[in-house]
């Protein structure tokens, strides 16, 4: 089977690579070619693609056991290179940790340990306003649809207590929840408060987290994919 893969590189088409490992492909998964003198991480542009002529195709070396780029982002990727006028490929690469896919594709497929699995939720005391922004939130909120609520509050009156009650109501619905704050200072402060009401590891992600924490939280993120 012929597959186009769109690859990381100052190119704005994908290359055409030769197929015939024992797993199944589909467009968007993540693979490992070869490129000139090195092995490349790539994402699955086309399947069944037109052979190019007079070529000798080089194989897939492995598909990375890792969730597909999804459809709505490949479409995004090319809307995006299209209004920046920037390449196909260079355009992914900002999708793409690709240290981390290669650390990934070396790992056995189960993974036995994820050390962000909440393992308890420690109870609030919510007083009369926490309560009543709570169940205003809760009202708009949807967990299937975009939706924003404000909180104002003075530092110290309790914001953090309704996020993470709202949180608790994310989680017990199976998902997952990204909390975004303002610099990286308050990471540390924020993190604790979360590891206590949650009795794990918060994993975190910013410009100074280095590729070992990275690894770690990509390793913790497969498996939540994959179970």
């Amino acid at each position: 089977m012929n597959v186009n893969v769109l690859l990381p590189i100052k190119f704005d088409q994908p290359f055409t690579y030769l197929f015939d490992l024992t797993d199944s492909i589909k467009v968007g998964d993540y693979v490992t070619v070869p490129f000139r003198n090195k092995q490349i991480v790539g994402v699955v542009w086309e399947i069944n693609a037109e052979t190019p002529k007079s070529i000798k195709l080089k194989k897939i070396i492995s598909k990375i056991n890792f969730p597909p780029l999804s459809y709505e982002n490949i479409e995004f990727i090319k809307k995006f290179s299209q209004y920046n006028i920037s390449s196909l490929g260079m355009t992914l690469k900002l999708f793409l940790y690709e240290k981390g896919f290669s650390f990934l594709n070396k790992l056995e497929k189960s993974l036995t340990e994820n050390i962000f699995e909440i393992k308890n939720t420690k109870k609030n005391n919510l007083n009369l306003e926490q309560k009543n922004a709570l169940k205003i939130i809760l009202k708009n909120l949807s967990f299937s649809k975009y939706s924003t609520t404000l909180i104002h509050g003075v530092t110290g009156s309790g914001k953090t207590l309704v996020y993470t009650e709202v949180i608790k109501e994310a989680l017990k619905d199976g998902l997952q929840v990204l909390l975004l704050l303002p610099e990286i200072a308050l990471t540390k402060q924020i993190s604790s408060r979360f590891e206590e009401y949650f009795g794990n590891e918060v994993a975190i992600w910013h410009s100074s987290i280095g590729d070992k924490k990275k690894k770690l939280f990509g390793m913790a993120y497969l498996q939540i994919k994959l179970n």
